[in-house]
């Protein structure tokens, strides 16, 4: 017979994903461990009497996190002490600067920031030929575009729903204001496009999941390759890629120093999620890291997710893998209310101040 726990987990979520497959599965392996677990979103904490041990924010979108409410809880958690963990998004702008000057740079493709003026387009693009925008607030791809020099004109690709459409201009001003309207005219970021290895002709990268149980040990838990579609912006899903086995993509590169290559991209994932955990003042308990490999070997990191989603676990060979991180999900929650000294539940009262 299961122990009951006397750890009570709230999961703060919203409007759109409070029924989600992903949401459903972590109650269910809350009960199957005895532990307390249940949706609330943030009017639910606002406006009614609940009583939990820590919070774990599988809040949506970056409009939603942002709203009144979800501030004004996230203000009530503060007050009352009530750890909560994956807090917030991230921006693309200061995962850079947090890595930029670490041992950790040498994964990151060269960036910069976007400028009025369009200067730093240009310079960038006489350097490389190939450049992608990306919006600092951006998600799932949303909003990236890619900018190439084609003889004398300037080519913009960029998503429109899971197509891609491509765009000639005679001007770089000309592509630089098609490019801000798809980016929503919002800060972004100007990095440099990594030449991809090729899976079936097709630009790959990786997301790697990674979990802990307490503060020092993260663990990838989960290492998937995204095959993009043929000429996609991105390997996104919602662009047309594809979720294939990392094992598999790796063996037909690599043969038999594929496993010595996953280990480096495990190895180097872990070493990021440390540097960014002792950087950025955000309580984490899992991350979702997209990284790549180019022609030379060389290993990049593009993007790090403090919301990762869960479409890597839809592949057969990671089922397990996605059981494996919900119970470090739990772990890592249960580790937030013993550290704080939690003996029962804290109790959040109706609240108007």
């Amino acid at each position: 017979m299961l122990k009951k726990s006397n750890m009570s987990l709230a999961i703060l979520v919203g409007e759109q994903n409070s029924r989600s497959p992903y949401i459903r599965s972590v109650l269910q392996s809350a009960r199957e461990q005895g532990v307390q677990a249940y949706i609330a979103t943030a009017e639910d904490i606002i406006h009614q009497t609940i009583s939990p041990s820590v919070i774990y924010n599988r809040v949506p979108t970056r409009k939603e996190e942002a709203s009144f409410a979800v501030v004004r809880a996230k203000a009530l958690f503060k007050r009352q002490s009530i750890p909560y963990f994956n807090s917030r998004f991230f921006s693309k702008r200061e995962v850079d600067d947090a890595l930029r000057n670490t041992v950790q740079a040498d994964l990151l493709p060269n960036t910069m920031l976007g400028s009025e003026d369009n200067e730093s387009v240009h310079t960038m693009l006489s350097r490389y030929g190939t450049l992608f925008l990306k919006p600092v607030t951006g998600s799932f791809g949303e909003g990236i575009c890619r900018i190439t020099e084609k003889n004398d004109q300037i080519q913009v690709d960029y998503r429109q729903g899971t197509q891609t459409v491509s765009r000639l201009f005679s001007t770089l001003e000309e592509a630089m204001n098609v490019s801000r309207q798809q980016m929503g005219h919002v800060p972004f970021l100007i990095q440099e496009e990594v030449p991809l290895a090729l899976y079936a002709g097709c630009k790959t990268d990786f997301r790697v999941h990674l979990c802990r149980r307490n503060e020092s040990e993260w663990e990838p838990v989960a290492i998937a390759a995204k095959v993009g579609q043929r000429d996609a912006v991105t390997t996104h899903v919602h662009s047309g890629g594809q979720i294939e086995s990392a094992s598999v993509v790796l063996d037909a590169w690599y043969g038999r120093k594929a496993k010595t290559i996953l280990e480096q991209l495990a190895d180097r994932a872990v070493a990021v999620s440390q540097t960014l955990c002792s950087t950025l003042p955000v309580q984490l308990g899992e991350l979702g890291l997209d990284m790549g490999i180019d022609q030379n070997g060389r290993i990049f990191l593009f993007e790090a997710n403090a919301k990762p989603g869960r479409i890597i676990f839809t592949h057969p060979s990671l089922k397990r893998a996605g059981l494996l991180s919900r119970q470090y999900v739990l772990a890592y929650a249960k580790y937030l209310a013993q550290k704080s000294n939690v003996g029962g539940a804290w109790m959040v009262q109706n609240t108007h101040d």
